[in-house]
């Protein structure tokens, strides 16, 4: 179990004592991009690339926002194209605990994630290509974690 919130710091998991539980707080949007030190976004990519910690449950308090960044960064690691990537994304309207709240928010939320996204640093491709250059030039995340992610959540 991977714990991304801040607002609640537990020792273990609520799931009970063989949950091998991690504690990394996570940030969403442009937050996420540039707040968040690379080391820290690192260690919770990593998790991925590990193949002993699956079934990995991650999570915040409402399902969106911060979850919603690793799911759509995981989402990129894939190759999902920028449509599905989008609409995947937006589906995190569904699981918001006031969904009038979210729908005016997360487009500008959101907006701030893609201007961010659209440094120069991160490359020209789709969002999904430039999401992969994040990841491996700001965070340091390796081609060899990269293909070990994909493998392991493919099942290859």
């Amino acid at each position: 179990e991977i714990d991304l919130r801040s607002e609640v710091k537990l020792e273990s998991s609520p799931l009970g004592e063989d949950i091998v539980f991690k504690h990394l707080i996570c940030s969403a949007y442009d937050e996420f991009i540039y707040r968040d030190p690379p080391e820290d976004i690192r260690e919770l990519m990593e998790m991925f690339a590990e193949e002993s910690n699956y079934p990995i449950y991650y999570h915040c308090y409402g399902g969106a926002d911060r979850t919603e960044m690793v799911t759509f960064m995981l989402g990129a690691i894939l190759g999902l194209d920028d449509k599905t990537l989008l609409h995947e994304y937006e589906q995190t309207l569904i699981a918001a605990l006031n969904p009038d709240m979210r729908r005016s928010r997360w487009g500008e939320l959101f907006h701030r994630f893609v201007e961010a996204m659209d440094r120069p640093e991160f490359g020209e491709g789709e969002l999904s290509e430039r999401s992969l250059v994040f990841l491996q030039k700001r965070v340091g995340l390796s081609e060899e974690t990269i293909q070990k992610i994909r493998s392991n959540l493919l099942e290859v």
